[in-house]
């Protein structure tokens, strides 16, 4: 009994790996870690891309409303959001605003008072 159970596994494994080919199948079993990997990090991802969008937004949108559409773009859409708002963001900052203003009144004050320098 002994012998014809060996025979039988013999004859199993000969005709597996004629079956194959002789070859071996890869081990699988980290394919789902690595899914779950790479899908915690594309989260993360959009994750900071909505907090960077929102925290950007304050710094150059004084209304809400669009604040909010804007978000709501990228939470639905993701990167193409993320572009729809580079392209339809304004290009200053209120401080960069704010500093190019106050700029401008220095030189329009220098500007008065080499005016009045010259017309003495």
């Amino acid at each position: 009994m002994d012998q014809s159970s060996e025979s039988l596994e013999a004859t199993i494994e000969a005709v597996t790996n004629t079956t194959t080919g002789g070859l071996s199948f890869p081990d699988f079993s980290a394919i789902p870690f690595f899914l779950l990997l790479v899908g915690s990090y594309f989260l993360a991802l959009w994750l900071a891309l909505v907090h960077w969008v929102w925290n950007d937004s304050l710094l150059r949108i004084e209304d809400e409303s669009r604040r909010r559409l804007f978000m709501a773009l990228v939470i639905l859409f993701n990167f193409p959001g993320v572009v729809i708002y580079f392209l339809l963001r304004p290009a200053s900052t209120f401080t960069e605003l704010e500093r190019q203003k106050r700029e401008e009144e220095i030189v329009e004050l220098e500007l008065t008072k080499l005016r009045r320098e010259v017309g003495k």
